[in-house]
């Protein structure tokens, strides 16, 4: 090889080496940071004309039975009764996030909000997701309010279920909640935050999700109703 040629191919490789070192990587690229309102609140569920898009959608539907659509029903918009012990300014509209569980032959269930994308459903198998760093909020913790269709209906809240995905959730392990409770009103529930590292909280996708057991419902009920609203992290 003539020596010009050498040298045009090693300019070449130069070049090629320093555009690849200059792009980000994706999963970094893709990290974001919380926005919070004047009370230190990341919203992820609230009604109202004020409200953001939801940071996380609630398209990680899963269970131990396969015939998902006929299981889980989720409306976003329920009218049925919702929370009004938060207020806020300017007033928002009256809804709530209802979920109802069918049973048949599942055991347990999951929904999980996920940051996506979800056209089509991202599930933390390539670098194409987001993610949100909340590492650096105030208080480390996640607030909801939730309520039973009759009481006694038991629930579980859960952050970061996507950590055994290759991109998932940067949490070792999913932050998952005591067994709740449900009354017929509304209850404000907490999820501690402060014994996961900062860094394993960096990176997060699955930002809410709730699970409801079979077996921790009283009864044998063929069928299970609760609502969940204003969902946010301080």
């Amino acid at each position: 090889m003539k020596k010009h040629s050498q040298k045009k191919l090693a300019i070449a490789l130069a070049l090629l080496t320093f555009a690849a070192n200059s792009l980000p990587a994706a999963p970094d690229a893709q990290v974001r940071q919380p926005t919070l309102d004047s009370e230190g609140r990341f919203w992820v569920y609230r009604n109202g004309a004020t409200h953001p898009k939801m940071p996380f959608s609630p398209y990680g539907w899963m269970s131990d039975a396969t015939n998902l659509s006929q299981i889980i029903q989720l409306d976003l918009e329920s009218r049925d009764h919702p929370n009004t012990v938060t207020k806020t300014s300017p007033p928002e509209r009256d809804r709530c996030i209802r979920v109802k569980v069918t049973w048949g032959d599942a055991t347990w269930v999951s929904i999980a909000f996920i940051s996506g994308p979800d056209k089509p459903a991202w599930w933390g198998d390539s670098n194409t997701g987001r993610y949100y760093n909340l590492g650096a909020l105030p208080q480390k913790k996640l607030v909801f309010y939730a309520r039973g269709d009759k009481g006694g209906e038991v629930i579980k809240a859960q952050i970061g279920a996507l950590g055994d995905k290759p991109f998932g959730d940067s949490l070792a392990n999913a932050i998952v909640s005591d067994d709740l409770k449900l009354t017929q009103d509304w209850t404000r529930f907490e999820v501690d935050l402060k014994d996961a590292p900062p860094s394993e909280l960096g990176k997060i996708c699955n930002g809410f999700g709730v699970v409801a057991e079979l077996a921790s419902q009283s009864g044998s009920p063929g069928e299970t109703q609760f609502y969940i609203d204003d969902v946010y992290f301080q």
